[in-house]
């Protein structure tokens, strides 16, 4: 119901109202990282970048898993994103979730690192299809081809 009449709003284009009622939900349900995370983007929409920022962070430590959450934080601060990443993988370290945060968090330019990520990632979870699609897709983008290719077929799927 809230989602909906956040939408409402939205479409009106009445965006403070949106933050009002996700403020409010966030209220009685504080550990729902969707509403964190919509309300970031209601933020973002009205300008504050750094309140943006400090829900996404909260959406990302409810629940690491949010890739799409991730990219924008990346996008929003780089810095920032890859300091939450390693406290999260510090705080976690045997959660797949945490390492791939960190894969997606690191430069580009660290491929190296952020293939161990995924291997840190792999090994506490290896039937993880994520884990593998954003290995094959680093090592495409960096033109190892082969490998790439066999990370299209882990071992761990026979």
């Amino acid at each position: 119901m809230v989602r909906l009449l956040a939408a409402a709003h939205e479409r009106t284009g009445e965006l403070a109202k949106v933050q009002e009622v996700l403020e409010r939900a966030i209220a009685a349900s504080p550990l729902d990282a969707g509403l964190h995370g919509a309300l970031a983007e209601t933020l973002e929409r009205l300008g504050d970048r750094n309140g943006a920022i400090a829900r996404l962070e909260r959406s990302l430590r409810l629940e690491a898993q949010h890739g799409a959450r991730w990219l924008r934080l990346v996008g929003w601060s780089a810095d920032r994103a890859l300091k939450l990443a390693r406290e999260i993988v510090a705080q976690r370290p045997h959660d797949a979730n945490s390492w791939m945060a960190l894969a997606q968090a690191l430069p580009d330019s660290a491929l190296d690192d952020r293939l161990q990520a995924l291997a840190r990632a792999g090994e506490a979870s290896p039937r993880s299809i994520p884990v593998h699609d954003l290995r094959a897709e680093l090592l495409a983008r960096a033109g190892r081809t082969d490998e790439a290719l066999a990370a299209c077929r882990p071992a761990v799927f026979g």
